[in-house]
């Protein structure tokens, strides 16, 4: 019994002492804080060419209104 419970320590120990070195990590990463700034990069069409594309569809549906 006592190899039994001397084991569960141990995993205990190894469990603890990673969880304590990651949260003493934590302080040292820095998150960006680039809330509104932050692009997708797997975005298919870039924001900016999908708005200009937008409005070339939608003058192209005005046009047609014209002919």
């Amino acid at each position: 019994m006592a190899t039994v419970s001397m084991f569960l320590f141990a995993i205990f120990l190894i469990f603890f002492t990673t969880q304590a070195m990651v949260w003493v990590m934590s302080f040292c990463c820095k998150r960006p804080d680039d809330g509104d700034e932050y692009i997708n990069p797997y975005r298919i069409v870039p924001r900016e060419e999908h708005e200009n594309y937008k409005r070339y569809e939608r003058q192209e549906y005005l046009d047609s209104f014209r002919k």
